[in-house]
């Protein structure tokens, strides 16, 4: 706390500019690709600074920290927190100067990328897809792509503009001294990019040396993958060893060349089954606002039409490992985990390539939607199976996997009809005819109850208020 204040304090002054007009499509572009990623109590700091400036101008008058507090509602940790993040993801850059105990601020809003250029951009458009998901991914995608123009047919009929106006360039040395001058005045602009710094903490010809150069192209390597390989070591801190693996195993024996989606993908996937679980043990910062993009998560999850049982075993899916969410589950249901049962999450885990969140909302199907006593490997081997094939690597993909499965459920449900090996089957043993006891005569109609209100407490203290629902809920 007392390192924030030394930093910034209510009584220092400060002065909000902008070196570019502000373009009203910058607010559609921050609100949408940039929110989820800084959080709102950033995109308000950014929103707040923009109305300081007046209209047609670029700098606002010079006033106190403590109107920006008042307005926002916030203290100096988290305008402090707010402001580093806009700093980070280039939305600000921030001035300051001393005299005597007076200090003053310059804060200069930045021009954001275009969405174009965002989604572009690995390190931004990878940090925006595994907060928002998939599918919000692609509906963004979907909002600001821009239509392309089919001109296979047409001819390209535009004139130049010599071919317009008059033009004369030796009259452009008697007026060189005002275009100079206008020059100077008018910088060009472009958005800030991310400053990764990469090369400093990853050692790339050390990297180098450790690949084999007769199993890989290391030419190709370096010209068309070294700015990937080097966003992924600073978002994810992969060292050179840990990098070499990675780029083996999506290497092609026979091209000599790395398969970049495969390469993607297995850090994509190792990132999500190791490094989600330490978001429940990281202590975080306690002037940021920790429920930020939790609350952003949830309501993301409720517009793609999730219900709030399902929004807490996604939530809870990426918060415990599949080893204690099997075992959670099964304590509230009476049980025990099994040798079996831990053979066969090890094994899924192992072999399938999903994540620790879908593991776990495939757990949950098997033993609470489908209220089975105990997880049985071939049925899961076969569900993980037909997800893994199916590039279901996030919880919301796989819980509209299950959302499918009890729906087909229910339909056969509806109007049960005879497989074609029934009725041939029954049809060749017409002539036959077996007595059969009475129990194995009756019609078996097992239906799934839902859990008791005890045991749903005990489920709710057990996992963090996740929410076992019934079959066929939606």
């Amino acid at each position: 706390m007392e390192q924030v204040w030394q930093q910034v304090r209510p009584k220092d002054s400060l002065v909000v500019r902008t070196s570019t007009r502000i373009d009203p499509t910058f607010q559609e572009t921050i609100a949408f690709l940039y929110q989820p990623i800084i959080g709102a109590q950033a995109f308000s700091l950014w929103m707040t600074f923009r109305t300081e400036i007046p209209a047609e101008l670029f700098e606002s008058d010079l006033f106190l920290h403590a109107e920006i507090l008042n307005r926002m509602d916030i203290g100096i940790p988290q305008f402090y927190q707010a402001r580093l993040k806009l700093e980070g993801i280039g939305l600000l850059k921030t001035f300051g100067k001393k005299k005597n105990e007076e200090r003053e601020f310059v804060y200069e809003l930045q021009k954001p990328m275009a969405p174009e250029a965002f989604f572009r951009d690995e390190v931004l458009s990878l940090s925006l897809l595994e907060i928002i998901g998939q599918e919000r991914f692609k509906r963004l995608i979907n909002r600001f792509k821009q239509p392309q123009f089919e001109q296979t047919d047409f001819e390209d009929l535009t004139h130049k503009f010599v071919d317009v106006y008059s033009f004369r360039p030796e009259k452009m040395k008697a007026y060189e001294k005002e275009l100079s001058k206008a020059n100077q005045l008018f910088p060009p602009v472009t958005p800030s990019k991310l400053a990764l710094d990469s090369e400093e903490t990853f050692d790339w010809a050390f990297f180098l040396s450790l690949i084999n150069g007769g199993f890989i192209d290391k030419q190709d390597l370096e010209e068309r993958l070294k700015k990937s390989i080097l966003m992924y070591h600073h978002l994810y801190g992969i060292n050179e060893l840990e990098m070499q693996q990675f780029v083996e195993d999506a290497a092609d024996s026979f091209t000599q060349k790395i398969n970049e989606k495969t390469l993607r993908q297995s850090i994509y996937i190792k990132y999500h089954k190791k490094e989600k679980q330490k978001k429940n043990y990281v202590s975080e910062n306690p002037h940021i606002e920790s429920n930020e993009q939790g609350t952003y998560r949830k309501n993301s999850l409720k517009l793609e039409g999730f219900s709030n049982q399902e929004i807490e075993v996604i939530v809870s899916s990426e918060t415990i490992a599949p080893m204690l969410f099997l075992t959670s589950i099964k304590k509230q249901k009476g049980g025990y985990v099994t040798q079996d049962e831990r053979w066969a999450v090890e094994n899924i885990k192992k072999y399938s390539g999903l994540p620790d969140s879908v593991i776990n909302v495939l757990i949950h199907y098997v033993l609470v939607v489908q209220n089975n006593p105990t997880f049985n490997q071939k049925y899961a081997d076969a569900i993980a199976n037909s997800w893994s094939q199916a590039s279901v690597y996030s919880p919301e993909a796989s819980m509209k996997k299950v959302k499918e499965m009890v729906n087909v459920s229910k339909e056969k449900a509806k109007n049960p009809k005879q497989s074609t090996y029934q009725k041939k089957y029954t049809n060749a043993a017409s002539t036959r005819k077996e007595t059969l006891p009475d129990w194995a005569t009756q019609e078996q109609n097992i239906e799934e109850t839902p859990m008791s209100a005890e045991q749903l407490a005990y489920f709710k203290e057990r996992m963090n208020k996740i929410k076992p629902q019934e079959r066929g809920d939606k």
